[in-house]
């Protein structure tokens, strides 16, 4: 906690773009040396898994950034009921290109929506029905991006 009694949790764009810098331009590839490089040129210190997390889930250019169609959602939920949500949002984000905490937020969306395929996902089966349901739901409208955010 800072001085104030905030938490400091927030990225700026000044520590973005320098692990994008170290990364992308450097190619430094272990964390540790990442968290260290940071500390080192005078910001605050965050431990190694921050730095991943921050890097995987939100600024590498890999990410797919792009609006989730209602196919990504039926990928999602499929793939949800055969994996569960146990270590399968990461691998679903893999499969769309995404990272896992995309995944998992637009399912809570789906969820809290009561979204047909949401319906699908509870009972454990996805009938013709549910699809078509899907395709006539409106509901979810998607967020503005945020390029810093609390991690």
């Amino acid at each position: 906690m800072s001085e104030s009694g905030k938490k400091n949790n927030l990225w700026t764009a000044e520590e973005d773009a320098f692990l994008t810098r170290l990364i992308l331009e450097e190619k430094v590839t272990v964390w540790t040396e990442i968290a260290q490089r940071f500390v080192e040129a005078g910001f605050p210190s965050r431990n190694e898994r921050r730095h991943r997390e921050r890097w995987c889930m939100c600024l590498s250019p890999n990410l797919n950034r792009s609006k989730i169609t209602e196919e990504d959602s039926l990928k999602i939920v499929t793939m949800y009921i055969k994996l569960g949500c146990k270590g399968g949002w990461e691998e679903i984000g893999r499969t769309l290109g995404r990272s896992g905490v995309q995944v998992k937020n637009h399912f809570a969306v789906l969820k809290k929506k009561n979204h047909p395929l949401w319906q699908a996902a509870d009972r454990g089966v996805i009938l013709p029905s549910d699809i078509e349901a899907a395709k006539q739901f409106v509901g979810i409208r998607p967020r503005k991006n945020t390029h810093t955010h609390t991690h």
